[in-house]
């Protein structure tokens, strides 16, 4: 077996990956954003920020940056984790691998495709997924504006077609009201932190 930088981290680490995901307009930001803000006090948690390729939007935890920037980062092993969707680049920096070796759990906002490449890196990671009906999901997605109806249906249609590895998966209905979905996240990270996540 050969050993890399990020193997012998997670040898070495105390903490866990806990990498959320799920379709666009299922509300996955909001809940992590209302998970992050009730818990911002706890120093066993890191909701790590993304280094995006597109305009960060207020109230995001991401970092704005150019195609040529990331691809420079990239190139110097800046990312942990890093993968594209809807033409767009999302990028995890290195200092998830620090956190977690000296015991932090850190949150993820990741991606459906990308979760195999994840679990690979990090066996231990806890998998969740954001859902909504359908119906649901396309009114938030008309709601949002930022698609022509025809994107919509693209992104609607392409949901169902991403097969996810064999993984232990918590599964979080986010058809009612925020703060139900924030209490489910924030017992489930709780639990994946061994109980060390306060206030939750």
């Amino acid at each position: 077996m050969v050993l890399t930088a990020a193997s012998i981290y997670i040898a070495m680490n105390e903490g866990r990956l806990i990498y959320v995901m799920g379709p666009s307009g299922v509300g996955k930001n909001a809940i992590i954003a209302s998970a992050r803000e009730k818990l911002n006090k706890n120093n066993n948690l890191y909701f790590t920020p993304r280094y995006v390729t597109r305009v960060v939007r207020d109230g995001d935890d991401d970092f704005a940056i150019s195609r040529a920037a990331f691809a420079s980062y990239c190139r110097q092993g800046i990312f942990a984790l890093d993968w594209q969707a809807h033409d767009i680049c999302y990028g995890i920096g290195m200092i998830i691998n620090n956190l977690m070796c000296v015991g932090k759990s850190v949150v993820v906002n990741g991606s459906r495709a990308y979760l195999a490449t994840a679990q690979a890196r990090y066996p231990s990671l806890q998998a969740v997924m954001i859902t909504a009906p359908a119906t649901v999901v396309r009114a938030r997605l008309q709601a949002r504006a930022r698609e022509d109806a025809a994107a919509i249906s693209a992104r609607l249609a392409r949901a169902p077609q991403i097969a996810l590895p064999a993984a232990q998966i918590v599964t979080i209905d986010n058809s009612g009201p925020l703060e139900h979905a924030t209490q489910a996240l924030i017992k489930v990270l709780s639990a994946a932190a061994g109980g060390s996540v306060h206030g939750a």
